[in-house]
């Protein structure tokens, strides 16, 4: 399996309110972990994930499933 060692919420409508966000999609990140794949890739809490490898992010299952189904060592957008 693939993991980018990241925490994730789902991005409520409030969540998105609060942080200036007019359309709110994709998921929220609340903590990295050292030294993976996110952080070496640029990835901060805070950002918002709305894709992966062109496809749209829906909820925090969908990007878990995808970044699973990845597989290790694979390159994602």
């Amino acid at each position: 399996r693939g993991q980018l060692g990241v925490g994730i919420q789902p991005l409520t409508p409030e969540l998105a309110q609060s942080m200036g966000i007019t359309n709110p999609r994709g998921v929220l990140i609340n903590s990295v972990t050292p030294g993976s794949p996110a952080e070496k890739a640029g990835i901060r809490r805070g950002d918002v994930i709305v894709s992966l490898n062109g496809q749209p992010v829906t909820d925090t299952n969908s990007l878990r499933n995808r970044v699973a189904a990845a597989g290790p060592n694979a390159d994602v957008k």
